[in-house]
C-alpha cells in the first residue's frame, strides 16, 4: 500500500514525528493483510466498487491547523490526535474509482496533530513513537467505516468491536515495528 506524505504550514519536516516513513509504510501494509480478512473490509471495497485500494495521505500538522480543520469538518472548536476522511464518504466514489488505476484509489486521509500526539504519550506514560502507531491504526480503522461514538448508527457492540481490534493491530505492529 501507497502511503502519501505531506505536512502543515507550521511544520516543515516530518522529522518531529518520531516514526520513520519507512516504518509507517511497513505498519500500513501490516494493517492492509491483517483488515483483508475482516468483513469491515470487504464491505468497503463493494461500496467503493473495487477489488483493491492502494493508497492512503497522510498529513502532519501542529494544533492551530488541526483545530482549525476540526471546526470546519466536525464544527468542534478544539484540537483532536486524528482526523480521518474517508473516501467512503465521498458522493458517487463508487463512479470515480472504477475509472482509477489501484494506485491512485486511497482509503482516504489522515490528518495527524504531532502536539495532541505527544500530550496523549505523556498522559498514557508512553513513549511518543507507540502512540502514533496507536493513532494511526486508530484513524485507518476509520477509513474503513469502523467508529467508536455510540448514537447515530452506533452500537455499543460497533464501539467496542472498534476497540477491540486496534488493540489487537496494536500489538501486532509493536512486534515488527
Amino acid at each position: 500500500m501507497r502511503v502519501d506524505f505531506s505536512t502543515g504550514e507550521h511544520v516543515s519536516t516530518w522529522k518531529l514525528c518520531p516514526l520513520s516513513l519507512s516504518k509507517i509504510r511497513v505498519l500500513f501494509r501490516l494493517l492492509a493483510s491483517e483488515m483483508k480478512h475482516e468483513v469491515e473490509w470487504t464491505k468497503a471495497l463493494k461500496v467503493l466498487g473495487v477489488k483493491s485500494v492502494g493508497s492512503v495521505q497522510i498529513h502532519l500538522c501542529e494544533d492551530l491547523e488541526m483545530r482549525a480543520i476540526q471546526k470546519q469538518y466536525r464544527k468542534l472548536d478544539r484540537t483532536t490526535d486524528v482526523l480521518s476522511f474517508p473516501s467512503l464518504e465521498i458522493p458517487d466514489i463508487q463512479n470515480q474509482f472504477k475509472v482509477l488505476d489501484r494506485a491512485d484509489r486511497s482509503w482516504g486521509s489522515l490528518v495527524l496533530s504531532h502536539p495532541t500526539i505527544a500530550r496523549g504519550a505523556a498522559r498514557g506514560r508512553r513513549k511518543v513513537e507507540l502512540e502514533y502507531v496507536d493513532v494511526l491504526i486508530h484513524g485507518f480503522l476509520h477509513l474503513l467505516g469502523f467508529d467508536h461514538v455510540i448514537g447515530k448508527g452506533v452500537t455499543a457492540s460497533d464501539a467496542k468491536r472498534m476497540k477491540s481490534l486496534q488493540a489487537k493491530l496494536f500489538k501486532k505492529a509493536q512486534k515488527i515495528l
